[in-house]
């Protein structure tokens, strides 16, 4: 899901096309962190469009081109992509994709639906770092490779949470006062 998340992200902010799709992911470089590919924006409006998640107005391009297809977000689109995304944000899971797919919509969730998504977030980065620890506690003597591993994971949850808990701050601090 994270690649239609991402290309349904960009229609709430926007009606776009195709090639808008493609210019936004380009230049905001986003496929350093979701797996839109170039060859998969059109298969993923089209899907979208199939599933009533969105609409298809035929526009004139400008000069003498031909029609576009401009995409929005139908209710139902929209009403998917909050849940989903704010399910995407309050999630911790082994990779990231979701997580910054979601985050790079933040401005357009409410404010206060994003700071409880985020909120939840954190505590389940406290409830996999507890969970974690537990289970490292549970096992005897394991060779250095595994404890390594289980170290990793940890360093891995606790600079998440280091992460999230200063931008909370930040979200908390007038405007003015931040750097």
């Amino acid at each position: 899901m994270p690649a239609k998340l991402a290309v349904l992200g960009l229609l709430v902010e926007q009606p776009l096309h195709g090639y808008g799709v493609e210019r936004l992911i380009e230049q905001r470089g986003m496929r350093k962190w979701t797996s839109v590919g170039f060859s998969s924006i059109y298969q993923i409006l089209d899907q979208l469009v199939d599933e009533g998640l969105a609409s298809v107005e035929i526009v004139p391009a400008p000069g003498r081109g031909k029609q576009r297809r401009l995409h929005s977000p139908t209710a139902a689109g929209r009403r998917l992509w909050v849940l989903e995304t704010t399910a995407a944000l309050a999630t911790v899971a082994d990779t990231d994709e979701g997580f910054l797919t979601a985050f790079s919509c933040l401005p357009l969730l409410d404010p206060g639906v994003a700071l409880e998504a985020l909120e939840r977030r954190l505590a389940n980065l406290d409830a996999g770092i507890a969970a974690l620890e537990h289970d490292r506690s549970q096992v005897g003597p394991v060779p250095d490779f595994i404890d390594a591993m289980f170290g990793y994971t940890r360093t891995r949850l606790l600079a998440a949470r280091a992460w999230l808990v200063e931008f909370l701050s930040t979200l908390s601090t007038p405007k003015e006062t931040q750097p």
